[in-house]
């Protein structure tokens, strides 16, 4: 294993060479397949990275927040993702208590209305976009990078190409609604 529980890396041991001494090849191929599964896993906030292989963990990770269990009234969170289908000209309503992931194909001017989010909740919304327009109904304050942010969709300036996937993903922050459109 690469990494301690600290996320740390180090050197396996009996990899290191004694000068002019031959290297053994089987330290030497353990120590490459150490570096090939390091430099595949997921690379841990101790050093830099997001500790998770996904953008809704990464964000989850980054922020420090935990998740308590989702919010739901009367009954029990379902973990499958929520298919929307095909939506033309619509504003469509997509509840945090129906899933936390949504799908939805695009196919005409479709306006999202995300619901339901609390304090430190995510919601992803995966589009597959064939035609038409995306908008987002109410404030949200849109990640442009660094520390940039507009309450205007279009600052994210996202060129929407037929028949591509998008992934947009919303979190509340401080009482504000954060989105990152990728």
């Amino acid at each position: 294993m690469p990494r301690n529980q600290q996320g740390v890396y180090g050197v396996p041991l009996g990899t290191k060479a004694t000068t002019n001494t031959l290297i053994k090849s089987d330290a030497y191929n353990s120590f490459i397949d150490d570096l090939v599964t390091d430099a595949n896993a997921a690379r841990p906030l101790t050093a830099g990275g997001t500790g998770a292989s996904n953008a809704s963990d990464a964000m989850v990770n980054l922020k420090g927040l935990r998740r308590t269990g989702d919010r739901m009234e009367g009954g029990s969170l379902s973990s499958a993702v929520k298919d929307h289908g095909t939506l033309g000209a619509v504003t469509e309503e997509y509840k945090y208590a129906d899933a936390n992931t949504h799908k939805v194909t695009v196919n005409g001017s479709h306006t999202i209305n995300p619901t339901g989010l609390s304090e430190g909740d995510v919601m992803q919304i995966n589009i597959l976009y064939q035609s038409g327009s995306i908008a987002v109904s109410g404030t949200t304050q849109w990640e442009l990078g660094a520390t940039l942010k507009s309450n205007d969709i279009a600052a994210v300036d996202a060129r929407l190409v037929a028949n591509s996937s998008y992934r947009i993903v919303f979190e509340m922050v401080g009482g504000l609604r954060t989105g990152v459109f990728q």
